[in-house]
């Protein structure tokens, strides 16, 4: 497993952060809410497996 840190919102993709919170299941976020949510947020840390 190969796990980053992600500290910066640069080439982020909202849409599966999306597909994550519908799956987790931790409801129906639109992309570009999480995007104001976050990029609002500060700071703010994401864990991605960059395996697939």
């Amino acid at each position: 497993m190969n796990l980053v840190w992600v500290y910066k919102q640069d080439n982020f993709d909202w849409e599966e952060l999306s597909a994550l919170y519908r799956i987790a299941p931790l409801g129906e976020k639109k992309p570009e809410h999480l995007e104001t949510v976050f990029t609002n947020s500060r700071p703010y840390y994401l864990l991605k497996n960059c395996n697939y």
